[in-house]
């Protein structure tokens, strides 16, 4: 069974009306944990391959067909393999986990492996819980707001799919600190998505049950500049 994506924003509008600004979004985070139906349902594949070992202390860095931006003072840290919770080697930004995302084109899909160390090795400071939010942006103008979190010490994939096409998407440590949180090969898709399967949406009605709380919000607005 399938639902439309038009349903599945509903939903997700329904289960978090607290905190919903007026209006339908457009884009829903509905995989923490599923990568494989993420991937199926969505038709995303790595777009940035292998995450390699390219410097500390990094402003800039072009991955496959991502390119990974510092914000602010940040830099971005490709040194080491820093985790063991998800394969291969990922990356870490210096300061807060603020990140430009930009994609060389329009998107409708996209993912990635994510760690928010509380116990394991490499948190570098003091444990603070974060909570992130994804901004969706086309041609410089963002048009979709979403929050995420998840349960720590635990290998978590972050899928979004959209109902508007988007070039490049703002990461920005909301709640959090200097501590550190990993991030692990991206993946996108160009094709629009009209119906997600049941399965993969139904445990958008158990946020927080499998270590993800999510919102979306609506929020037309100018690119962020910092």
């Amino acid at each position: 069974m399938k639902i439309s994506f038009g349903a599945f924003c509903a939903a997700t509008a329904a289960l978090a009306a607290v905190t919903l600004l007026p209006g339908a979004a457009n884009a829903g985070i509905i995989s923490i944990n599923d990568k494989a139906g993420f991937l199926a349902a969505s038709g995303a594949t790595s777009a940035t391959g292998a995450i390699p070992i390219a410097g500390a202390s990094l402003a800039s860095l072009t991955v496959g067909s991502v390119t990974f931006s510092q914000v602010a003072a940040n830099s971005l840290n490709f040194s080491i393999d820093w985790t063991s919770r998800i394969a291969g080697n990922q990356f870490a930004i210096n300061g807060l986990e603020d990140l430009d995302v930009d994609f060389g084109g329009d998107v409708f899909s996209f993912g990635f492996d994510f760690v928010e160390p509380e116990n394991d090795p490499n948190v570098n400071a003091p444990f603070v819980d974060s909570t992130f939010e994804i901004s969706l942006c086309d041609d410089g103008l963002c048009f979709e707001t979403l929050q995420f979190s998840v349960a720590n010490d635990i290998a978590a994939f972050i899928g979004v799919i959209s109902a508007l096409a988007f070039d490049q998407v703002l990461i920005r440590e909301i709640i959090g600190d200097i501590e550190n949180e990993f991030f692990g090969e991206f993946y996108t898709s160009t094709t629009p998505v009209s119906e997600i399967p049941l399965p993969l949406a139904a445990p958008l009605f158990l946020v927080g049950l499998a270590g993800l709380s999510s919102v979306a919000r609506r929020r037309k607005r100018a690119k962020i500049t910092d």
